[in-house]
């Protein structure tokens, strides 16, 4: 489990993220949020959003 928990603490929340871009999450919220669980599958969203446009994909 801590290793899911230092993983999801990996997620830079002051960087530019598509996810926030695209409006999917508000900064702020981010930036408040400390629930593994949820920064795992915001990494997760995020991680798909770079490889969608990394295919063409506009957002």
């Amino acid at each position: 489990m801590r290793h899911w928990a230092s993983r999801a603490r990996t997620l830079d929340a002051s960087a530019p993220l598509l996810c926030v871009e695209a409006g999917l999450i508000d900064r702020a919220a981010l930036h408040r949020e400390s629930d593994p669980a949820v920064l795992l599958a915001l990494g997760a969203v995020e991680r798909w959003l770079l490889g969608a446009v990394e295919r063409g994909a506009a957002l």
